[in-house]
């Protein structure tokens, strides 16, 4: 990528394509060019420590919830704005994946956890 094509505005840190003149920041931008598989990069370290948890308590699905749920307390608006700067994740077949667009989700929906 080439310094000369990157965008920057307040609402979208980093982003390399502006944003739609229809779009408002009550409703940011995908950015067309990232794919929901990156989202990955920033959301997998969670999902897989929750899923950890959940194997060590012999499979239980309801250990991982409250991890998830603390990841999501702990993420700043920062991470936020960069994570809605790509589409949402797929919910995958297995349970890492799920777990990660469980949190996707939740983090754009609402920062209140």
């Amino acid at each position: 990528m080439h310094a000369t094509h990157r965008y920057d505005s307040p609402h979208q840190p980093g982003c390399t394509t502006p944003p739609e003149p229809a779009r408002t920041i009550d409703r940011p931008h995908t950015c067309t060019h990232r794919q929901g598989h990156q989202v990955g990069h920033i959301l997998r370290a969670a999902a897989d420590a929750a899923r950890i948890a959940e194997i060590e308590a012999g499979g239980d699905p309801a250990i991982g919830m409250p991890l998830l749920e603390r990841s999501g307390r702990r993420a700043t608006p920062v991470l936020i704005d960069v994570l809605d700067c790509y589409p949402l994740t797929a919910s995958g077949s297995n349970r890492v994946a799920q777990l990660m667009n469980t949190l996707d989700r939740s983090l754009r929906q609402t920062a209140d956890w």
